[in-house]
């Protein structure tokens, strides 16, 4: 992705991919980017004991990709949201 003129950040449920100005320093925002989202909360209630819980459902689609101009996609499997991924940082990179 470096080779493509990409500044790359991750950490442990996401890629991001930045665009680099002139001077060598990345943009702040993520002009590409695909996350790993497991779980979403619906809502949250306080137990009997005082205890706030997160009430919530596993993500069917867990997968996340978006990219600037581009709608976000959701996707089970990881092979193919890497591919969209990839596809996206190509075409902007192009762009």
């Amino acid at each position: 992705m470096q080779d493509l003129g990409w500044h790359v950040e991750n950490d442990d449920k996401s890629i991001s991919l930045h665009k680099v100005r002139k001077n060598g320093m990345p943009l702040k925002g993520a002009t590409v980017y695909i996350s790993y989202e497991e779980e979403t909360y619906d809502y949250s209630v306080i137990n009997d004991k005082g205890d706030i819980e997160h009430l919530g459902k596993t993500k069917k689609r867990p997968w996340r990709v978006t990219g600037v101009g581009k709608s976000t996609i959701t996707f089970t499997d990881f092979n193919k949201a890497l591919d969209k991924f990839l596809e996206f940082a190509h075409s902007i990179s192009s762009t």
